[in-house]
């Protein structure tokens, strides 16, 4: 079982044969991926086959490579994993330790000749995580630690089986002011995901979990790996403050129309 398919910037020859894939040097410029067709129907896009994808579209896409010498404005035309952008700063004698967009805003500063500041986030809150008797009705406050007493909490609400994770950890940051049961729901529709294919350990968690959100959304019938296939491709392409948005044309990025 083999499909050809023809990218806008290489050409990529897959074979199903124990998940083999053998890539080609790029010799086509017209992109056009050929819808291929299975004894069962159509070719469950796998999760080996997006992981190639990306490799192909790093390498061959029409995103530019970081370079100290690229425009502000060129770079924050583009989405770069956090990696990415470790590694970019750590090149340039840029302080690594910091979120994502806080490394995007440093970098935009570095790129547009300014002097590099680090913001330091001053807590307002004097509420004592890892003391204070937590309950549902609790407030998540900008003080928040993921201490013992936090994580006796929420075993004390979902079982021994919860641990702190980057997704659940990064949505109680990003939301202050909700209570510690908005965090135990959003617990437990992690596991839902997780059930549905969802890895815990994915960086980026916020820009690519929206991005397959909407595209599960908009494609009930299609599964997580068909969103993953897109999503290799699509943020490769221009956007906007490293914003990568589903759209229904990005089907199309794979013969999935």
């Amino acid at each position: 079982l083999r499909m050809g398919s023809k990218f806008q910037f290489g050409y990529v020859v897959f074979c199903s044969v124990h998940g083999g894939v053998c890539l080609t040097d790029s010799i086509s410029i017209n992109y056009q991926l050929n819808q291929f067709q299975s004894n069962r129907g159509r070719l469950n896009l796998s999760r080996t086959l997006w992981f190639k994808l990306e490799i192909v579209f790093m390498n061959t896409g029409p995103r530019p490579k970081m370079s100290a010498v690229m425009t502000a404005s060129e770079f924050d035309s583009w989405y770069w994993s956090k990696e990415e952008l470790s590694e970019f700063c750590k090149a340039n004698d840029i302080p690594a330790n910091a979120r994502k967009n806080e490394l995007r805003r440093r970098i935009i500063q570095f790129l547009s000749g300014e002097q590099i500041t680090i913001e330091k986030h001053k807590r307002h809150s004097k509420f004592d995580w890892g003391k204070a008797e937590l309950s549902l009705e609790t407030i998540i406050t900008d003080s928040v630690k993921f201490g013992q007493n936090f994580r006796r909490f929420m075993k004390s609400q979902v079982g021994d089986k919860f641990s702190f994770s980057n997704p659940f950890m990064t949505w109680v940051k990003e939301n202050e002011g909700k209570t510690l049961e908005d965090a135990v729901d959003f617990w437990y529709s992690l596991q839902v995901k997780v059930k549905n294919g969802y890895r815990m350990d994915m960086s980026d968690f916020n820009v690519m979990n929206k991005y397959l959100d909407d595209f599960l959304e908009d494609n009930p019938n299609l599964k997580r790996d068909d969103g993953m296939c897109c999503w290799s491709i699509k943020k490769y392409y221009p956007a906007k403050k490293g914003l990568v948005k589903y759209e229904q044309s990005d089907l199309s990025l794979v013969g999935l129309t």
